[in-house]
């Protein structure tokens, strides 16, 4: 972390009245260095836990990004049961995922989509909204490497809770993968 030294004086003019615009203009900006000091403490503050998942898949990735690359078509998914997609009120592109069975229920936005990878953060269905990203890459060997990563800040969050939505989304991302090599290496 850096701080910031701050050389302060307070100097008296020959009159021997003091500066007052010189002096309030010198709180000020001091008090606008806290107010960055303090921005900075809250920032490093945030704990970010992050999560990734790889496999290798012998299929293009032309073929595998026709399988994965919408945002609104997820039914290479095994834990899906259906999904919609809508604009929300603010004009965002989002999905509403229902697992099988009918619950839980996950929204999430998208924040950027092109021709390799998508990114999206769950705004719904977890104690933690996690930002994610689902990503095809050419292997130098043969095949395709897809990985599905994410993050999520968890500083409210307790150390079961942070455990259990690691483990869940790892989880979900694995069974996806594995749907994905399935469904392309038959």
């Amino acid at each position: 972390m850096n701080f910031e030294i701050i050389e302060s004086k307070q100097t008296q003019p020959e009159s021997g009245n003091l500066d007052l615009v010189g002096i309030c203009a010198a709180e000020k900006a001091s008090a606008d260095r806290t107010a960055r000091l303090e921005k900075t403490l809250k920032a490093t503050d945030e704990k970010v836990e992050s999560f990734s998942e790889k496999i290798e898949i012998n299929a293009s990735p032309q073929d595998v990004w026709k399988l994965i690359g919408r945002f609104d078509e997820m039914k290479w998914h095994p834990a899906l049961e259906s999904g919609k997609v809508y604009q929300n009120p603010e004009g965002k592109t989002v999905r509403e995922l229902v697992a099988k069975g009918g619950s839980p229920k996950f929204v999430e936005q998208l924040l950027h989509s092109d021709a390799k990878s998508i990114t999206y953060k769950m705004t719904e269905g977890l104690p933690a909204s996690p930002t994610a990203t689902l990503k095809v890459e050419a292997n130098p060997k043969g095949g395709t490497t897809v990985t599905w990563s994410g993050e999520m800040e968890t500083s409210k969050l307790d150390a079961a809770t942070v455990k259990g939505v690691k483990t869940g989304v790892s989880g979900f991302y694995r069974a996806g993968l594995e749907s994905i090599r399935t469904k392309l290496e038959k």
